[in-house]
């Protein structure tokens, strides 16, 4: 099995960002509307997970996992639109660490972010299918602290799952930058691993 070249990769972006930006200043000289750029990233694996993963990985965590830290914070640190949409942003987190994370976003507060939830509240005031859909339709975008995922899931049911609005992971454990670790996770993308050929 060949290794990812990582100096390679690098290279490879920068000369391409370079590529990109010098045609993008020709083009608007010319061009009244400016085009949309698309750069594509494509993984292979070699081994396919057994089970499905309920954890969706940020793009910037795969790309770190291959030692290409540059390619983040260049290419992947922030997407240029948000693909979540402008809507409101809830966070569910464990019951014991409300006060912390609470504490730590009214110092450094993140755009968007709106409810922060426990699991009790969710588990106490969203039980009844109505509720769940309710709780769907008021926020756009749903965070979870990633040691509570698999409760999570159990709770809000499938409606959220088919809506697409699935909660995406963060990690909120005793990090000192809890609000920088969520604009990166709200601002960029991730991937879900599927088992099995497709």
């Amino acid at each position: 099995m060949e290794q990812l070249d990582t100096e390679q990769v690098t290279k490879a972006v920068v000369a391409l960002k370079q590529f990109l930006k010098k045609k993008q200043a020709q083009k608007s000289k010319q061009a009244l509307v400016d085009e949309n750029k698309t750069i594509q990233i494509i993984f292979t694996r070699i081994a396919v997970p057994r089970n499905e993963s309920l954890k969706a990985i940020p793009m910037y965590d795969v790309l770190h996992v291959y030692h290409l830290p540059h390619i983040c914070d260049d290419v992947l640190s922030k997407l240029p639109h948000n693909i979540r949409g402008d809507g409101e942003a809830c966070l569910f987190v464990k019951d014991s660490d409300k006060d912390r994370i609470k504490a730590h976003l009214k110092d450094d507060p993140v755009a968007g972010l709106t409810k922060v939830m426990t699991i009790k509240k969710l588990k106490k005031n969203y039980s009844q299918f109505k509720d769940k859909r309710e709780l769907k339709a008021a926020y756009g975008v749903f965070l979870v602290d990633d040691r509570v995922l698999p409760y999570v899931k159990s709770l809000v049911g499938k409606t959220f799952f088919d809506a697409k609005k699935q909660p995406t992971t963060v990690n909120v454990t005793g990090k000192k930058n809890i609000s920088t670790h969520i604009r990166r996770v709200l601002g960029g993308t991730e991937m879900f691993l599927s088992p099995g050929p497709c």
